[in-house]
């Protein structure tokens, strides 16, 4: 994907807003298959992001492009006495 001079890339922590997104993208059959994931849930994800919110050790992200969400990432392992996240 090439960006133009006039793309815009935001990232925002993730939400309960975000259930209906993430749902989608990971359910996706292109993305299933690469990642080796199984199916999941609306009610999945809720949960997921539910347990998140408490979670001080993880934080998810939100990439929009254009005010259009395009993606998401975490940091995980942030508390570890290694300093070492992945």
């Amino acid at each position: 994907m090439e960006l133009t001079s006039c793309s815009q890339i935001k990232i925002k922590k993730i939400t309960s807003k975000d259930v209906h997104f993430l749902f989608a993208l990971m359910n996706n059959s292109f993305i299933l298959e690469r990642l080796n994931e199984v199916l999941t849930t609306k009610d999945d994800w809720s949960n997921f992001i539910n347990i998140w919110k408490n979670d001080e050790d993880e934080n998810g992200f939100i990439i929009y492009k254009d005010n259009i969400k395009i993606g998401w990432f975490a940091f995980n392992n942030l508390l570890s006495n290694d300093k070492i996240v992945f």
